[in-house]
């Protein structure tokens, strides 16, 4: 299947190498609408925050956005299930953060947690990795490539004794299958 072909629920899991183009290039090539998970410092001012909920974004926060703003994520969280749990879709760049970078960085727990509560849920939320490469990150004129990887479901945490060895199965899913795309060249 192409991008654009792909239904809910679905949750992207990308690598994030060059900042707010990077969801706009895989919003782009869908055809169902998509939410993402932006990070939380753009939502601080009130317009800014309307404008951003409207196109259907929701704030993850970082510690370096303030410890207190933490507890905030679990609302994107909750967000997020209720996303899938309508069959729709949902982007979270894996890595957590934005780099210039041309390989993965090790990563976070955010997806890992929206799937699982997804899944004991009885909400069937797939995942699709999905690894961008840009030809240059400074040019003008980029080329731009979006290889998908192999779509999986909760059977990755089968025989799972806890979250945590959940969440771990999640990532190592998820990491196996963009190290295979980092590859195609």
């Amino acid at each position: 299947k192409t991008l654009l072909q792909h239904e809910g629920p679905l949750l992207i899991a990308a690598n994030h190498p060059n900042s707010f183009f990077d969801a706009i290039l895989i919003g782009a090539h869908m055809q169902q609408p998509v939410h993402f998970i932006t990070r939380g410092d753009v939502f601080r001012k009130r317009w800014a925050r309307s404008i951003l909920e409207q196109l259907n974004m929701m704030p993850i926060y970082r510690i370096r956005d303030g410890k207190e703003k933490l507890s905030l994520n679990q609302q994107t969280f909750d967000r997020s299930v209720e996303v899938l749990k309508a069959n729709g879709i949902v982007l979270i760049f894996v890595e957590g953060m934005c780099e210039y970078q041309t390989t993965l960085l090790p990563l976070k727990k955010g997806a890992p947690r929206i799937l699982l509560s997804c899944w004991q849920q009885g909400i069937n939320a797939k995942v699709l990795p999905v690894w961008l490469r840009y030809n240059s990150f400074f040019s003008f004129g980029k080329k731009t490539e979006i290889n998908l990887g192999n779509i999986f479901t909760k059977e990755v945490i089968s025989n799972t004794a806890s979250d945590g060895e959940a969440i771990t199965k999640i990532n190592t899913a998820t990491s196996k299958e963009l190290l295979k795309l980092y590859d195609i060249r």
